[in-house]
């Protein structure tokens, strides 16, 4: 997980995580801009933190049911975002997930 230093909510997530068998390391100190121009998140829909999963980069606080199903179906993109419009029925819409990690 890379995040802002500042960002309890990240640390609250990251816990999230860790709860439902997902090993988390935090990089407190990343160039943030960066890692998310790497990871392909769009302008304005960047989140506090970005972490990165296997091959896909995963922005926000986003369900843990999400993630599971992000590597069940395994699109062919780069990333998954709290405020994309990722699915739709069972289909991963447009702006979802993203592999490229």
């Amino acid at each position: 997980m890379y995040k802002n230093p500042q960002s309890g909510c990240c640390n609250e997530y990251a816990r999230h995580l860790e709860e439902q068998g997902v090993d988390v390391t935090i990089v407190d100190d990343a160039e943030l801009g960066e890692i998310k121009q790497r990871a392909g998140v769009p302008h304005g829909l960047g989140s506090c933190h970005t972490i990165g999963i296997g091959e896909y980069w995963i922005e926000g606080h986003v369900p843990m049911e999400a993630i599971t199903k992000l590597f069940e179906d395994q699109p062919d993109r780069h990333w998954l975002g709290r405020y994309a419009d990722w699915y739709a029925g069972h289909a991963w819409a447009t702006a979802g997930a993203l592999r490229g990690l």
